[in-house]
């Protein structure tokens, strides 16, 4: 796990503190926040650095995760950045079949996601919506 110290910011050549890092919204029910996400973190990692869920009231205080490889999808958030997502996904733990399926409908997990540029905002709290979208349909098919 990073600091807040390591993930947020770094002294340059001339001593001076600098962001080391990407700044993302972050929405869940009608509420946001903007937090640091560090270069080489994961964006569910930086969630629970900003301690998010209180910050959002989440239920139970807890931000949407499980297994943390990518296989439950309990951590899936959609993309709500109207431009290009700045974001980069690295083994999810999908077929790269659901894979491709999660990155054309928008949505991304949290613990194998990493931001890699400015502006990307996302919903938090996602994981009914794509259980449904991926697996309940098939299930009624």
């Amino acid at each position: 796990h990073y600091s807040k110290e390591t993930a947020t910011t770094s002294k340059n050549d001339d001593g001076f503190r600098t962001k080391s890092g990407f700044t993302v919204r972050v929405v869940y029910e009608g509420r946001s926040c903007e937090i640091l996400v560090g270069k080489d973190e994961t964006i569910l990692a930086a969630l629970e650095r900003h301690q998010i869920s209180d910050r959002l009231s989440m239920p139970t205080n807890m931000i949407p995760s499980d297994c943390r490889r990518g296989n439950c999808m309990t951590c899936a958030a959609s993309i709500c950045s109207p431009r290009a997502p700045n974001v980069t996904v690295t083994d999810d733990g999908l077929s790269p079949h659901m894979s491709r399926l999660m990155k054309e409908k928008g949505y991304i997990l949290t613990c194998s996601s990493h931001v890699v540029g400015e502006g990307l905002e996302l919903e938090l709290g996602e994981n009914h919506e794509v259980w449904t979208e991926f697996y309940r349909r098939r299930l009624e098919d």
